[in-house]
């Protein structure tokens, strides 16, 4: 459980975010903050952010954008990147960060896309996906008929089991963020024959 939805705690932290042409999160600097811990958890959530660095010129960069995180009373919270000016530039649902310790990282950066229904294919893309399946290799911490079941329901077509513990199938890309609620999956990758 977490402080904000045992207290009814509603609230807006936004941050200054610097993203390191190294491709990782650089100083979190709090603009508007809350208390009850919700800007320490917005802070460990803007720390947990993947993405590609800028490019200028053909080269890395570092670039500082403004993020707000909006938490519900009842747990849930959204994460919007604001452009340089302020004004709203993009609002994404929050992938959480489970899901990403999930996913490869390839598979991530298309969920991710996807949660901005951006489904332009990126050159890796193309080696697992075929229209709008992707063909996956899921590894299980146990396999059992009710985890089959489980995955069956949220979409994957299974073809083959490769092992004791891990399946191959193929399953909708909009699906992909679906088999990653399933406890029993341990990691996703793209199936390259």
């Amino acid at each position: 459980k977490n402080e904000a939805s045992d207290n009814n705690i509603e609230g807006s932290v936004l941050l200054k975010v610097t993203f390191l042409e190294t491709g990782i999160v650089g100083a979190i600097v709090p603009v508007k903050s809350v208390d009850k811990g919700l800007t320490d958890r917005a802070i460990a959530a803007a720390r947990k952010i993947q993405f590609i660095p800028a490019m200028k010129n053909g080269l890395p960069h570092s670039v500082v954008k403004e993020i707000r995180y909006v938490f519900k009373n009842d747990g849930t919270w959204t994460e919007e990147m604001l452009s340089t000016d302020g004004s709203e530039a993009t609002k994404v649902e929050h992938i959480k960060s489970r899901r990403a310790e999930k996913l490869h990282f390839w598979i991530f950066r298309l969920v991710t896309k996807l949660a901005t229904n951006d489904t332009s294919p990126g050159d890796n893309d193309r080696s697992y996906i075929s229209g709008d399946r992707a063909e996956v290799r899921i590894f299980l911490k146990a396999g059992t008929q009710d985890v089959s079941e489980k995955l069956r329901k949220a979409g994957f077509e299974f073809s083959e089991q490769d092992g004791k513990n891990i399946l191959v199938g193929a399953v909708r890309t909009d699906k992909l963020d679906a088999l990653t609620e399933i406890e029993e999956v341990e990691y996703i990758l793209p199936s390259i024959d």
